[in-house]
């Protein structure tokens, strides 16, 4: 059975194991633009393709793009297991959100320190 190309990303996205919102932050476009894709049908431009196969550089360019072949180029991956990049990526996307949020924190510290005049120092003090 052939698929369309929006079929097959949702496949990696389920291989994959992330979530649409995580996947389209790792290929760089707004999860909107994702679910154009997925949900109405929309074409992938070759842009979003690319950042893909970037993204993931063990997809099969043939397969992802054409439908032909396996998921896993195999001659790309020497050994590696794709899923435990999954758990990889979707641990680097929780800790970007945690640093921005404690850049936010730190930034209103500061706001905190300028606007009274006093030091930005942290209520409990904790040792090493």
């Amino acid at each position: 059975m052939e698929t369309t190309v929006n079929e097959r990303i949702k496949e990696l996205i389920s291989f994959l194991k992330l979530k649409d919102r995580e996947f389209a932050k790792a290929i760089g476009v707004p999860q909107t633009t994702l679910s154009n894709y997925l949900k109405r049908g929309s074409e992938p431009s070759v842009t979003v393709l690319v950042s893909i196969l970037n993204s993931f550089e063990y997809i099969n360019i043939y397969w992802l793009v054409l439908g032909i072949g396996e998921m896993i180029d195999k001659k790309d991956t020497q050994n590696e297991v794709p899923v435990n990049e999954s758990i990889l990526m979707k641990t680097v996307i929780e800790l970007s959100g945690e640093n921005a949020i404690l850049k936010e924190r730190v930034r209103t510290l500061e706001e905190n320190k300028n606007t009274f005049g006093m030091a930005a120092e942290p209520r409990v003090k904790y040792s090493k």
